[in-house]
């Protein structure tokens, strides 16, 4: 079986070429590269005859008696040392899993509107339930975090809303709500609730711009016709935070993952009170997104269905008490 990538193309050198480049590099000479590898000096001498006749070009030269790699092995050399740290470090932590009886690695990520501080307690009561399941935090992934879970690189993602993704199953974790967040001393701190009108003259600080059906442009802006004066892209829900609370602008949040600054008094949230609406606020839902080929016993899914059973037991996800004014 050969192995191919999704360009058609296969790698023409193994970990042992490289390996013989990166020792070259390291010491200028077959014999000393031989001996920090535990080789003969002959069997790395036919080694690097075979790479060469691989890649059909020289990938050594010699310099008096020092054998130096030629632009193309240096090239090479590069990627070498970055691919076999990668290699040994991928080793270390599987024997490390091995040694703590470690079966399955469940690698999460966030996409925009959460935060990390309620990791911590999740991570302690997982570590108690599942030993086995080692549970690996990405953080924030923004707006490719639903393409890197499609692809693998990721095994769970928390969002907010309801994603029409083909390939994603989701699993319901709390009940939330969208707030309007300003600074102490702002004018919707005097308001029992913010209308969309009331954003008319603000600067609006964002974490991107992809327009999402179950967030504030589609359905708390677009109805009403009603918009910021200014929008700045920030990139990041925390940076947001921040200049919120310096006064240098508002933005629309979830209430639960700004308890920290609102416990703390840093900012103020008020509900919003969208066009039409007979009572005010605007519900979001908390998911966990898995993918849908997944079985039931796969990381993704069982540290889905962890979250969920914690997010019940602690009432994390789930909005904030939101004063009215």
């Amino acid at each position: 079986m050969t192995l191919m990538y999704s360009d058609g193309m296969q790698p023409k050198l193994d970990i042992r070429h490289l390996a013989l480049l990166d020792a070259l590099g390291q010491v200028g000479g077959l014999g000393a590269a031989a001996e920090l590898l535990g080789v003969t000096q002959s069997a790395l001498s036919h080694r690097l005859r075979e790479a060469e006749r691989r890649l059909g070009t020289p990938l050594c030269r010699r310099s008096g008696r020092a054998l130096l790699l030629t632009p193309a092995g240096e090239r090479l050399r590069l990627s070498a040392g970055r691919l076999i740290g990668d290699l040994l470090r991928a080793e270390a932590d599987v024997q490390h899993m091995t040694d703590l009886g470690i079966r399955q690695v469940a690698r999460i990520g966030q996409t925009p509107y959460a935060s990390l501080h309620w990791f911590p307690a999740f991570y302690a009561w997982c570590r108690e339930r599942l030993p086995d399941l080692q549970v690996e935090v990405a953080g924030e992934v923004g707006e490719s975090g639903l393409s890197r879970l499609l692809d693998g690189a990721l095994d769970l993602v928390l969002l907010a809303g309801m994603p029409r993704h083909p390939g994603l199953r989701l699993v319901p974790l709390s009940l939330d709500s969208l707030v309007a967040v300003a600074a102490p001393g702002h004018p919707w701190e005097a308001m029992k609730t913010v209308p969309p009108q009331a954003l008319r003259r603000e600067t609006f600080l964002s974490y991107g711009y992809d327009v999402d059906p179950d967030l504030e442009y589609q359905r708390f802006m677009r109805p009403a016709g009603c918009f910021p004066a200014k929008v700045v892209k920030v990139g990041r829900p925390d940076a947001v935070l921040e200049l919120i609370a310096a006064g240098q602008g508002i933005s629309i949040l979830a209430a639960w993952p700004i308890r920290p600054w609102l416990a703390r008094g840093a900012v103020i949230a008020r509900p919003l009170a969208p066009l039409g609406a007979t009572a005010p606020g605007l519900p979001l839902a908390w998911q966990a997104a898995v993918r849908e080929s997944d079985g039931s016993k796969g990381p993704g899914p069982r540290l889905a269905d962890a979250l969920a059973a914690w997010a019940g037991a602690s009432g994390a996800f789930g909005g904030a008490q939101v004063a009215t004014g």
